[in-house]
């Protein structure tokens, strides 16, 4: 689902809680996100 989409589905919503909103696109730009996020 695009990110932009994020907001209007509730399953999405409900991990996005879990994860405290710490959710990135699963493209290359947002794995590399994500694990900048990690080691920070």
């Amino acid at each position: 689902m695009p990110e932009a989409h994020w907001r209007h589905s509730m399953p999405t919503g409900m991990i996005r809680t879990i994860f405290g909103g710490r959710m990135v696109p699963m493209t290359v730009e947002g794995l590399t996100q994500g694990i900048r996020m990690v080691k920070a």
